[in-house]
């Protein structure tokens, strides 16, 4: 079940890179997504943050999961659960 429910983190990151640069690619060749991407980058939502910096903050966010697990795993008392969390981590 774990390894389903990251599965889309998988292949995101696996063609994180190429996605990098085809953003740059298109940023330089078309004029039109340069300034859909200033559009966007002053809106509320955005944080005032660029594309690149939105494209990585899921693999920031999944580095943290490791942490998180190993803290609930610290103060989870069902030998069980303490079981599941170990799974979680071997995988991740």
């Amino acid at each position: 079940m774990f390894e389903e429910i990251f599965r889309p983190y998988t292949k995101y990151c696996a063609e994180q890179s190429s996605c990098q640069q085809y953003c740059r690619e298109k940023h330089q060749e078309n004029e039109l997504f340069t300034t859909y991407l200033v559009w966007c980058e002053t809106q509320k939502g955005c944080n005032r943050l660029g594309l690149m910096d939105i494209l990585v903050k899921p693999m920031q966010r999944l580095t943290k999961y490791s942490l998180l697990l190993k803290a609930i795993q610290k103060h989870t008392e069902i030998e069980e659960h303490r079981q599941s969390l170990e799974l979680m981590m071997n995988y991740y």
